[in-house]
């Protein structure tokens, strides 16, 4: 058996799909899902963050939890 890593996006009955690198489920490649960073490819298009929403935030606020914890001592 080979591990071949997953596409970044799939094209669904839905649309275009991308890839969240820490919780490996696709979604829809929208602001919905995921982030979009301020920045666009040269086609126009936009460009949207590796992490879904649901994982961005827990990781977020993990950490923003420590470094409050930090200050607070």
């Amino acid at each position: 058996m080979t591990n071949s890593p997953l596409p970044k996006t799939i094209q669904t009955e839905l649309g275009t799909e991308k890839l969240c690198i820490h919780c490996n489920e696709y979604f829809p490649l929208d602001e919905e899902f995921f982030w979009r960073s301020g920045s666009k490819r040269k086609d126009g298009s936009a460009i949207f963050c590796a992490t879904c929403k649901a994982c961005y935030d827990i990781r977020y606020k993990r950490r923003k939890h420590k470094n409050h914890e930090v200050q607070t001592t």
